[in-house]
């Protein structure tokens, strides 16, 4: 074979390999462009405008030689929702002593069908 008709070979490779490569995108664009057009919109969408609350610190008040009054201090409020308690006694057992509560009286807060329950109020970070 001559040189020639190597290069024509090898070229006509190369052409054939791009094509197959170019036409991979090409069905990937109709896929995305075309075909998942809307669903696709609509996860972006959906994705862009979630709303969370971002609760901003507090400072301290304070007089005006700078002796503070007051502070703000993170609590959480413990509920539960019986409906979907499976086990209320080994949940009572272990949660009684960390929340430091009694555990016949939380067992029987875990019992029922309610689904608003609260169990404690003003509970610290370090305790939740």
């Amino acid at each position: 074979m001559s040189h020639h008709k190597l290069v024509e070979k090898r070229i006509s490779y190369l052409v054939a390999i791009s094509l197959v490569i170019l036409l991979a995108f090409a069905v990937r664009l109709v896929d995305i462009q075309g075909v998942r057009a809307a669903g696709l919109a609509n996860k972006a969408e959906n994705e862009l405008t979630k709303e969370s609350v971002i609760m901003a610190p507090r400072g301290a008040i304070t007089d005006i030689n700078g002796t503070e009054f007051a502070r703000s201090v993170s609590a959480y409020r413990i509920l539960v929702d019986q409906a979907i308690v499976d086990h209320p006694k080994e949940l009572s057992e272990l949660a009684a002593p960390i929340l430091d509560l009694d555990q016949d009286w939380l067992e029987a807060q875990l019992i029922g069908e309610r689904r608003y329950v609260v169990i404690s109020q003003a509970v610290k970070p370090e305790v939740w």
